[in-house]
């Protein structure tokens, strides 16, 4: 069983040597697999959590899992299927019209990057909702994205020794965004004192733990909220004390109460 939350159509749209397709956000279990009928281009995949399984005509399988990239040819893929219990991602479709920059065929480690959520979902809503006038946003968007992911790589390529450490406890975040950790617990699982932990994590993301989670969560609250989720269930599944408290903090971190988005 999968979901597919968002999906554009068939839109068409230039800019800077690309043209971006369609978007699809898939939060998929095990149950899920796809063999493509017909398809062309290129496809980006960017897993957020769990992982998968991509398999090619001529026999290679690739296995991206939490906060990783992949570039292939869509025509050359023959399966892709979720190996985890979830597998949640991201899919692109596009078309290029110059050199492309990136290393096709191979998984890249990426860490999530500032505000990653809001803007995959603006690149959707711009492709999908808004019409052909916003289409060119849409792929000035994805291509700034991408841009941004180059660079989130290249820094993993400096020799930090910490970044994998790093990685690590933001996919212990992913895991446990209905059950929530402490800043000591991540800690712990770091096998880092409290404060060499928060230095260190906010040194490379830029966020403390605190915040970077906090965020996490609420964007996964917002995603339940819009599913269709009350907000008793939602603060219920976050694991807030009452849902007077996860309002609060989700009119905090929003600016608008969860009945509003549940409204939308």
């Amino acid at each position: 069983m999968f979901k597919e939350y968002l999906s554009s159509p068939e839109s068409y749209s230039a800019i800077s040597g690309m043209s971006l397709h369609s978007v699809w956000y898939v939060d998929a279990d095990n149950s899920y697999i796809i063999k493509p009928n017909a398809g062309s281009g290129k496809v980006a995949l960017r897993t957020l959590t769990g992982s998968g399984t991509v398999i090619y005509k001529d026999g290679r399988v690739l296995s991206p899992d939490a906060n990783s990239l992949l570039f292939f040819d869509f025509a050359e893929i023959a399966e892709y299927r979720c190996v985890d219990k979830k597998w949640r991602f991201w899919w692109f479709e596009f078309d290029t019209h110059d050199v492309f920059e990136f290393v096709m065929d191979q998984t890249f480690t990426v860490l999530p990057i500032p505000d990653e959520g809001e803007r995959l979902n603006q690149i959707f809503l711009s492709l999908h909702s808004y019409g052909a006038a916003y289409s060119k946003l849409a792929t000035a968007g994805f291509c700034y994205l991408l841009y941004e992911y180059g660079l989130n790589h290249q820094i993993r390529q400096q020799n930090e020794p910490y970044l994998d450490c790093v990685n690590k406890i933001i996919t212990l975040m992913n895991e446990r965004l209905e059950r929530p950790l402490t800043v000591s617990e991540m800690a712990d699982a770091a096998n880092m004192s409290d404060r060499n932990f928060r230095k260190i994590f906010k040194r490379i993301t830029g966020r403390s733990p605190k915040i970077f989670y906090n965020k996490l969560r609420m964007q996964h609250a917002r995603d339940l909220l819009r599913r269709g989720y009350s907000v008793s269930r939602v603060s219920h599944l976050l694991g807030f004390s009452s849902p007077f408290c996860f309002s609060n903090a989700y009119k905090e971190h929003f600016g608008l109460r969860p009945s509003d988005t549940v409204e939308k």
